[in-house]
């Protein structure tokens, strides 16, 4: 599930301790979340300030700082991005 940062279950956007202002929130359920996932997500994070946080349900909270577009946009262009 995604939202904007602002409209995300407040649960969620207290986990956020980073310094930037967050744009958007994306909850992943442990169950799904995996090293792919994590390497596609993660591989963005160098230009897109994009924080992880893990739920004590284990799910996996991901805060970007930069504009989801973006981040979009960037997977659809170059999908094999930090995939092993």
């Amino acid at each position: 599930m995604v939202w904007k940062f602002d409209a995300a279950p407040a649960d969620l956007k207290a986990l956020h301790k980073g310094a930037e202002p967050p744009k958007w929130l994306a909850l992943v359920p442990g169950a799904v979340h995996g090293v792919d996932l994590e390497a596609a997500i993660m591989a963005h994070a160098r230009f897109n300030g994009l924080d992880k946080y893990r739920t004590e349900a284990g799910d996996v909270v991901y805060v970007g700082s930069s504009d989801l577009v973006q981040f979009i946009d960037a997977e659809v262009r170059n999908p094999s991005a930090g995939r092993a």
